[in-house]
């Protein structure tokens, strides 16, 4: 495991969902240097998808260039992974009296770029992202905050069929950021629990593998799939984020 891999993904990955956990899930394996060989199978449990799954994953992986593949090269016949993801610094640059102050992409000829972080160009080959932030508000999410987001469109709304399935996150404020935060603050002392049983994982792994669990377990309640009885007052109610991340909802599913 490569604590410097991890961070590496975790602040220089352009990919969320299935493509993120997988360059995680490897990183859990890889050296310094970012070289693994773990099987397909053994990644494809790690982040809970199926062998079909996590080898588009991986061809996406490679397709956008953040992981390399030599395929079976390694021990036993496994494929040999190279981390590529871009290390914090790709998108700074040094400026007169300021060391490393991220820059913005853009601007006119002669014109002195804002210390703001620069937005990642358009790629045939990436997908859009999940989530769309509020123009309004100006807190984008980011770590776990986003590992929420994304586990909770992938398990639960875009999981699940039917006219009463939940809603998708598709815009964040100033409120639901709250929510969240507040939501991973209750989850914690699990989590804690949760490394107990997971001996040499990284912290990003422990998250990672509980909000899997959790999500997954939201995306099994009928109430929230929509398939239980509804009474006339609540007959077209749906769940969204905000309900499945909210203190009442923790409670039914992880305490009750």
């Amino acid at each position: 495991m490569s604590v410097r891999c991890i961070t590496r993904v975790w602040e220089g990955s352009a990919h969320a969902g299935s493509e993120l956990l997988m360059l995680l899930a490897i990183a859990d394996f890889a050296d310094d240097d970012g070289r693994a060989y773990p099987s397909v199978t053994t990644l494809a449990k790690k982040v809970r998808i199926t062998t079909r799954h996590a080898v588009r994953v991986l061809s996406n992986l490679q397709a956008s260039g953040e992981l390399g593949v030599q395929k079976n090269t390694g021990p036993k016949g496994t494929n040999r992974y190279r981390l590529l993801a871009p290390t914090p610094d790709t998108h700074v640059t040094p400026d007169t009296g300021v060391t490393l102050t991220p820059m913005s992409g853009g601007g006119d000829t002669g014109v002195r770029k804002p210390l703001t972080p620069m937005s990642p160009e358009p790629s045939l080959n990436r997908q859009e992202p999940s989530v769309s932030v509020d123009k309004r508000k100006r807190s984008p999410p980011t770590g776990r905050r986003q590992l929420v987001v994304d586990l909770y469109n992938e398990k639960v709304a875009d999981a699940i069929d039917g006219p009463l399935r939940p809603r998708r996150a598709d815009t964040l404020g100033q409120k639901r950021l709250r929510a969240i935060d507040y939501f991973l603050s209750i989850a914690k002392g699990r989590i804690a629990r949760r490394a107990e049983k997971m001996p040499g994982a990284s912290e990003a792994a422990v998250w990672a593998d509980w909000l899997g669990r959790y999500f997954a377990a939201a995306a099994a309640d009928a109430h929230i799939a929509g398939t239980s009885a509804r009474g006339d007052t609540h007959a077209n109610w749906r769940a969204d984020l905000d309900y499945v991340v909210s203190e009442r909802c923790f409670t039914k599913l992880v305490e009750s």
